[in-house]
């Protein structure tokens, strides 16, 4: 009896398994690496995703966004030159850099944004101040567009908030903000971006 109970202790005591807490400590191991794998796997496809939608209708309408709002909020202040907007263009004085000779100029210009109904495209247009009759309007396609809006801000008295309108003249100043709207289609959908710019009042 006593030898028989020896071996099956022996037999237990040899046994090459794993014991349950070492089975659980390598599925939560497990576990924390595959996370991390998929994590990684999945930020590179989105990654992916940004960086091909730039050879997209929707990434250079993106870019043509930021450089037409970088030129609204850094427009100028200049009499012969005044901001003017209809409800589908807006022109307003603008500093415009060129390279002369091999060196960067800063000039100022009359800055146009409108879309060409000829060709559906996006237009950044812009003529060196002073304006000359032989002097032509530089012109710059940037995306191809469905349709393309402005709004401009005022305030009014004492009223708090802001009033919006489609049309803007020279003789109303400078807007508190221009919204626009730019409408393209992109694999087959009609999309649309919005955004507000707010121009420095000083």
């Amino acid at each position: 009896m006593r030898s028989k109970a020896r071996q099956e202790g022996d037999f237990r005591q040899g046994a090459g398994g794993f014991t349950l807490m070492e089975l659980v400590v390598a599925a939560v191991l497990m576990s924390v690496v595959g996370l991390a794998v998929l994590a990684s796997f999945g930020g590179g496809v989105r990654v992916f995703d940004r960086v091909s939608d730039f050879g997209t209708v929707r990434g250079r309408v993106a870019l043509a966004l930021e450089v037409m709002e970088r030129d609204i909020r850094d427009g100028v202040v200049f009499d012969p030159i005044g901001f003017e907007g209809a409800s589908d263009e807006l022109s307003f004085a603008a500093r415009r850099q060129r390279l002369v000779e091999d060196r960067l100029e800063r000039r100022l210009a009359r800055q146009r944004y409108y879309r060409d109904p000829d060709t559906g495209e996006l237009v950044s247009a812009w003529v060196d101040y002073p304006f000359e009759p032989d002097k032509q309007e530089q012109r710059e396609a940037m995306a191809a567009i469905e349709g393309l809006s402005f709004e401009y801000a005022y305030t009014e008295g004492t009223a708090q908030g802001y009033r919006w309108k489609d049309t803007w003249s020279v003789s109303d100043g400078r807007p508190v903000a221009v919204r626009l709207e730019v409408r393209f289609k992109d694999k087959g959908e009609t999309r649309s971006v919005e955004r507000v710019v707010f121009i420095p009042t000083a």
